[in-house]
C-alpha cells in the first residue's frame, strides 16, 4: 500500500480514534487540535460527568453499608473535593491519549484547520491558524474532519439567560445550588439529563427533571419507566412536564444539560464540496460527497456519544488511510452511571413492533437474582427484545445493579449477530449481573 499523507482535525474521540487507526495501517498521520486532546468527552461531558457519578454513587453505597452496620460513615459529602477530582482525572486521561498518539507515530499541531483547496483524486490542501498568529499549509491524501460538538446556550420563555447554566458551570461551583430544575432531552438521548438530575439530587439539591414525553428517557423500554421515576424519586428528583418559564419555582436554576450541536463552523465545507444538514452528511464508509474528505463524531450529527463518535473514528481513519471498511452503527450502547445503573442498546419493544417484527420478549426481575442480592438486594429488570421468527436479538434494556455489563453482554450478542437461541444456552458467572442476560433469553424462547 502507497504512504498516505492523513490529516485529521479534531482531538477528541472521533478524531484521535481516527489518528489511530491510519497510523496502525502505516500512513503518515497530522492531527489538528484547537483546544485540548481528549476534546468534548475527556473535558466537558463523558469523563468529568461519570468522575463526579463515581464519586456520588461510592459515598451512596458507603452509606448503605453503614446502615446495614458495616462500618461507621460520617454523613458529610465534599462537593468542591468532587470536582478537583473530576479534574485531576480529566487531565489524566487527557495526558493518556497524548501519549497514545505520539507512540503511534502522529504528529500532533495546536491550531485551528481549514479546508482550502480541493481536487478531488488528488488530495485536500489544510490550512493551520496557530494561537500565536502564524499559518500552514499543509497538503494531504485524505482528511478526516472530527471537530465534534458546540454547545448553544438555549433560550427559555421566561428565563432570564443568567439562571440557565450548563455542565461546565455546574463543575466550576464550589457548592451545588439549592435548587435546580434539569433539562432533559438532547443528543444523547437524555443521558445527561438524567445523570445531572441524579447528581444534584444526591448533593442535596432540591431537583426537578424536565422531561417533554410520556417517559423520561424515550430510548429506553416504556416497561422499564415506572422503575427509572422511582429511582429519582427515591433521591427526591420530581419529574415535570416541557420546561419554560411557568412551571419555575423562585430559586431554581435551570441546568442546560446537554445543548450541543455538530461543529460545523469555519471548516470550509461548502467550498471543499461536502454535503450538510445541521450536521457533515456521510456514508457508511463515513465518507463525505467529497472522495478523500471523510467525517466522523458529532459533527455527523446522529447518535452523538463518545462511543459511537470513536467508533465511527476508527472507521473513517482505516478508509483514509486506504481500506474499505463499512459502518454498523446500530449496536451502539448507551449507559447512565446513577444509582442504580441504567442501559440499553437497540430497539424497545414498541420500536421493533413498528417496525413490523414478530416481537419476543424475556424480562427478568433483577431484585430475585444473586449478584443482585450479594450487593446488598438491589432492585431492577432487565428485557430483552428478539424477533421471534430469526431469533435475532433487537434490543436490551435494563435498570439495576450491573446495567452497564449487561448491556455489554447484549452489545457483543448484536455485533456478533449471535441469536437469542445461542445466548440463552451462554454459560456466565455466578453470582454476575451477565447471568440476567441469558436468563432473560431464556424467558423469551419459552
Amino acid at each position: 500500500m502507497t504512504l498516505r499523507r492523513v490529516c485529521v482535525i479534531g482531538g477528541g474521540p472521533a478524531g484521535y480514534a481516527a489518528a489511530l487507526a491510519a497510523a496502525r495501517i502505516g500512513a503518515s498521520v497530522l492531527l489538528v487540535e484547537a483546544d485540548r486532546l481528549g476534546g468534548q468527552c475527556v473535558h466537558h461531558t463523558c469523563i468529568p460527568t461519570a468522575a463526579m457519578l463515581s464519586g456520588m454513587t461510592a459515598f451512596l453505597d458507603a452509606q448503605e453499608s453503614a446502615l446495614a452496620g458495616v462500618f461507621d460513615l460520617g454523613e458529610e459529602f465534599r462537593w468542591s473535593r468532587l470536582v478537583a477530582r473530576k479534574q485531576r482525572l480529566s487531565a489524566q486521561l487527557a495526558s493518556g491519549v497524548g501519549r497514545l498518539l505520539s507512540r503511534a507515530g502522529v504528529e500532533v499541531v495546536a491550531g485551528r484547520a481549514a479546508l482550502t483547496a480541493h481536487s478531488g483524486a488528488g488530495g485536500v490542501e489544510v490550512e493551520v491558524a496557530g494561537s500565536d498568529g502564524s499559518v500552514a499549509h499543509h497538503a494531504c491524501d485524505a482528511v478526516v474532519l472530527a471537530t465534534g460538538a458546540r454547545w448553544e446556550a438555549p433560550r427559555i420563555d421566561g428565563v432570564p439567560p443568567e439562571r440557565v447554566m450548563t455542565a461546565d458551570e455546574i463543575h466550576a461551583l464550589d457548592a451545588p445550588p439549592a435548587a435546580a430544575i434539569v433539562m432533559a432531552g438532547g443528543p444523547a438521548a437524555t443521558a445527561f439529563g438524567v445523570e445531572y438530575a441524579f447528581l444534584l439530587a444526591a448533593a442535596g439539591t432540591s431537583t426537578r427533571l424536565a422531561c417533554a414525553t410520556d417517559v423520561v428517557i424515550p430510548a429506553l423500554d416504556a416497561d422499564l419507566d415506572p422503575l427509572v421515576r422511582g429511582a429519582l424519586a427515591t433521591l427526591g428528583v420530581e419529574c415535570v412536564g416541557a420546561l419554560d418559564g411557568g412551571i419555575m419555582n423562585g430559586n431554581e436554576i435551570v441546568v442546560a444539560a446537554d445543548t450541543r450541536l455538530p461543529g460545523l463552523d469555519g471548516l470550509g465545507l461548502q467550498d471543499a464540496g461536502i454535503a450538510t444538514a445541521g450536521h457533515v452528511l456521510v456514508d457508511r464508509a463515513q465518507r463525505t460527497a467529497a472522495d478523500a474528505i471523510f467525517a466522523a463524531g458529532d459533527v455527523t450529527g446522529g447518535v452523538m456519544t463518545s462511543a459511537a463518535a470513536e467508533y465511527s473514528g476508527r472507521v473513517a481513519g482505516a478508509n483514509a488511510a486506504g481500506a474499505t471498511q463499512r459502518a454498523r452503527a446500530g449496536a451502539t450502547p448507551h449507559v447512565l452511571h446513577t444509582l442504580p445503573e441504567i442501559a440499553w442498546i437497540g430497539r424497545t419493544e414498541a420500536e421493533a413492533r413498528d417496525a413490523g417484527a414478530d416481537v419476543r420478549v424475556g424480562i427478568v426481575d433483577l431484585a430475585s437474582t444473586a449478584r443482585a442480592v450479594t450487593l446488598g438486594n438491589r432492585d431492577g429488570a432487565c428485557k430483552l427484545v428478539a424477533d421471534a421468527t430469526t431469533g435475532e436479538i433487537l434490543g436490551v434494556h435494563v435498570i439495576g445493579a450491573g446495567s452497564a455489563e449487561i448491556v455489554a453482554v447484549g452489545a457483543l450478542a448484536i455485533q456478533a449477530e449471535i441469536g437469542v437461541d445461542q445466548l440463552a444456552e451462554t454459560i456466565q458467572w455466578h453470582p454476575a449481573s451477565s447471568e440476567s442476560l441469558s436468563a432473560a433469553a431464556r424467558a423469551a424462547t419459552r
